[in-house]
């Protein structure tokens, strides 16, 4: 038998908020969904590659209406997606892919009047992940292949 106490004071986040900050992700899922409205909705699952939470997921939603398409760009090109006049875009296109993602935690009250937390992405909290400058190593001179 397991045994709760509804009065409990603790949080309903259970420290699955991660600290506001930018973070590495992959985009691990996206699912399709359509607003009442009939706009394509996206749902993202976001997988944080590298540092001290990696592993951990992050979730945000893209909407394609007219008035949310600047962000639904914004996300696209992040990815490192070539947009040019009108194009389409799918959701095999920008799964596998990573960008830095911005977060900041919120606070809301539930349907039951308790206080919770969670992570939102930013609006323009979408970002290209820097190329890594490659260097090539320096050319032998005529003797330069000797060992000392």
């Amino acid at each position: 038998m397991a045994m709760i106490n509804p009065t409990s004071n603790r949080p309903l986040d259970n420290g699955r908020i991660l600290p506001d900050g930018t973070y590495r992700c992959l985009v691990a899922r996206i699912e399709l969904d359509q607003t009442r409205s009939g706009d394509e909705w996206w749902r993202l699952r976001l997988g944080v590659v590298d540092g001290p939470h990696h592993g951990r997921a992050l979730f945000d939603d893209i909407y394609f209406s007219e008035r949310a398409l600047p962000r639904a760009i914004h996300f696209c090109q992040a990815l490192g997606l070539k947009l040019h006049g009108s194009t389409e875009v799918t959701p095999q296109m920008c799964q596998g892919r990573e960008c830095l993602v911005t977060i900041h935690s919120e606070t809301y009250v539930n349907r039951d009047g308790q206080e919770c937390r969670r992570n939102v992405v930013d609006y323009d909290g979408y970002a290209a992940v820097p190329a890594v400058a490659f260097v090539a190593p320096p050319v032998a001179g005529p003797h330069e292949d000797l060992p000392f």
